[in-house]
């Protein structure tokens, strides 16, 4: 994603994580999430295999275009609470960098919260109702 400052205004409805099965287990440990923000609109985050974060545009409702085969991977729910303006309306997007410049993380603003998406040898994702935590 080329201006990740694009997704400015827009409304999150919800967070998923993507998840593979295996076995017919689900694992527990994201590959992704998904931030769907309507209209079939949505913002799929991954690791890249360099562990850096991959951020792509996404159409919901179908799989971003890394999981494959479809058939081995799911959608979780993820309980971020969203809702209302002032945990839903993004207000600041910024990709978050290491000591190297690396991008290794998205940081999403709302007026109440923040939503920090790290990559790593799993995604992982953090709700703060502060929003000066990273």
């Amino acid at each position: 994603m080329d201006e990740i400052g694009r997704f400015v205004g827009a409304v999150v409805h919800c967070v998923v994580a993507v998840c593979e099965i295996e076995n017919g287990v689900v694992d527990p440990n994201p590959e992704g999430y998904e931030l769907l923000l309507g209209e079939g609109r949505s913002v799929a985050v991954t690791t890249g295999t360099d562990w850096t974060l991959r951020v792509e545009d996404g159409t919901w409702p179908s799989l971003p275009t890394w999981a494959w085969p479809p058939e081995s991977w799911t959608y979780v729910d993820v309980d971020v609470p969203l809702g209302t303006p002032e945990t839903s309306v993004v207000e600041d997007v910024e990709l978050l960098r290491d000591e190297v410049g690396e991008t290794g993380g998205l940081r999403v603003d709302f007026e109440l919260a923040r939503l920090v998406i790290r990559a790593g040898e799993f995604v992982s994702l953090r709700w703060h109702r502060d929003k000066t935590a990273e």
